[in-house]
């Protein structure tokens, strides 16, 4: 079939064979050892990322420990002061409480002494200039000024629990070390 064609040709022909043969052996042995140098890589790049894995997953556990610490800290602070604002609130009921049954006195009006000593120089106003009310010879405050200064007093109260209050969990919070997360 190849008659026609120089023998030199056929030997070239071959020759090319040959070295095409040659060829593909050398590129599939090295691409053999490609892909076994590949798979030893990659096995070794798993291996320290598993390994990574491992000391994230621990430290993640450690911070979210800490975090559950804090929270539970923080919670137990939050319940102390409320126990705490509500015994102010209490206090400063009962105290308004007490101080609505006994009224407000003038410490000043010469009626509220209780002592009993001293003399009262001060002569009595004769009824025609003042108006009829009879708190004013005991030292009594009207009702309309009792009822302003005990809201004055009730308001100045509640600023005061709100600010214990706020004070109280502003040094809480400041306690607390940095490093948590």
């Amino acid at each position: 079939m190849f008659a026609f064609l120089s023998p030199m040709l056929l030997r070239l022909v071959g020759v090319a064979l040959v070295l095409a043969a040659i060829t593909a052996a050398v590129l599939g042995y090295g691409h053999s050892r490609y892909n076994k140098g590949v798979a030893v890589t990659t096995a070794a790049y798993e291996a320290a990322l598993s390994k990574q894995k491992v000391g994230a997953a621990q430290l993640l556990a450690e911070a979210t420990e800490k975090v559950l610490v804090f929270e539970r800290k923080l919670a137990a602070e939050r319940a102390a002061q409320e126990v705490k604002d509500a015994a102010n609130k209490k206090l400063v009921a009962d105290l308004g409480t007490r101080l609505r049954a006994v009224g407000l006195r003038d410490p000043g009006a010469t009626g509220c002494r209780e002592s009993g000593g001293g003399t009262e120089s001060t002569v009595a106003a004769s009824p025609g200039d003042r108006p009829a009310n009879t708190t004013e010879g005991t030292g009594v405050l009207s009702q309309q000024f009792t009822d302003l200064l005990l809201a004055q007093a009730s308001e100045a109260d509640a600023i005061n629990l709100a600010y214990i209050s706020c004070r109280a969990d502003a040094f809480s919070v400041r306690e607390v070390p940095r490093s948590v997360p």
